[in-house]
């Protein structure tokens, strides 16, 4: 006859698993001490988890309980750049835009001296007014809620509300 824990044994080896449970975890009724192992729990990865036996009176079968240690990974916030339009007057924009001699354009003999003055000069005047803002976001939605379920979210909000 075959070991066959032995072979079990090689195969694990080979593959690089670790079995945690090492005590029985089924006592027969009739041998008070005598017990098998019929519960196996594998990692290759072993000082990640943490198992145990519990022995309970009301079956045969002991509880078996495996933790995996560690924590989820948090994701790094989002860090976005939006254009702060919450103070903008278009008047006082518009002013400015027409404060800037635009005729000097016509006096750059190069074309991307002529770019560069001209994104120059816009974007000064757009950054006074409407300035960059840099907004973090934490704690981004999860992947499995979608924007569907956020509609039908705010679908039932509005229904219940009085």
């Amino acid at each position: 006859m075959l070991n066959t824990p032995a072979i079990l044994q090689s195969k694990l080896d080979a593959l690089n698993l670790t079995q945690f449970i090492n005590e029985p975890t089924r006592y027969l009724p009739k041998a008070v001490n005598t017990g098998t192992l019929i519960d196996i729990i594998l990692t290759n990865l072993p000082s990640k988890y943490t198992c145990a036996v519990f022995n309970q009176d009301l079956s045969d079968h002991c509880l078996i309980a495996c933790i995996r240690n560690g924590s989820a990974v948090k994701r790094p916030p989002l860090i976005t750049v939006k254009c702060c339009l919450k103070h903008f007057s278009e008047q006082a924009f518009l002013i400015d835009l027409a404060g800037v001699s635009w005729k000097d354009i016509d006096l750059i003999p190069s074309v991307e001296d002529a770019c560069f003055f001209f994104l120059n000069a816009f974007l000064t005047i757009l950054n006074k007014h409407a300035p960059f803002k840099k907004c973090i976001t934490r704690n981004r939605c999860n992947p499995w809620f979608s924007p569907d379920l956020t509609a039908l979210n705010q679908h039932i909000s509005i229904e219940q509300s009085p």
